[in-house]
């Protein structure tokens, strides 16, 4: 983790994969394996480790998200809806604690053009956490671009902006 906070993310990789296996730390640093090989622009090498984890790990969601978020950062929309949507069938129940998977696969399904889908899980997040500014403004100025919704929008870009109001 120090490594990591110092962007060593070779040397962090390199200490992660010293760990025994099966350990209970097994699972947390095979995710940040991966995540930092993504760092270091090994996105093959990274979605291949996370997609074996989901296989070994099938009622664990963790390594579905860290992909789904792998997928995202690289702007492969459909990959990341996949990725996120079996997520969320291993999860079953969501609950407040998921308001930022919701978010995040509302963000992919948007730019993968399957808005009716985007706007449940913004919707749904914002039940979970009714005042959560990026979920707001992310809503807020799609209603707007789609030119719906107009009030409902204008409120909520504004308290966004009031919570966070130096985030562009």
């Amino acid at each position: 983790g120090i490594l990591e906070n110092l962007e060593r993310y070779e040397d962090s990789v390199a200490v992660y994969k010293q760990l025994p296996k099966n350990t209970p730390f097994t699972r947390s640093a095979t995710l940040r394996i991966a995540r930092n090989l993504d760092r270091i622009d090994d996105f093959d090498g990274a979605v291949a480790i996370l997609t074996k984890a989901a296989k070994t790990y099938p009622d664990d969601p963790r390594p579905l998200i860290s992909l789904g978020d792998a997928y995202r950062r690289h702007q492969k929309w459909s990959d990341a809806v996949d990725a996120y949507d079996e997520a969320v069938k291993r999860i079953g129940k969501l609950e407040t604690r998921h308001w930022q998977l919701l978010y995040s696969r509302g963000i992919v399904l948007e730019r993968a053009k399957q808005w009716d889908r985007a706007e449940a899980d913004f919707l749904k997040a914002l039940e979970f956490e009714p005042d959560q500014p990026l979920v707001l403004n992310y809503l807020g100025y799609s209603w707007v671009e789609q030119k719906k919704n107009l009030d409902q929008a204008l409120t909520m870009i504004k308290t966004a902006v009031s919570k966070r109001p130096h985030d562009g």
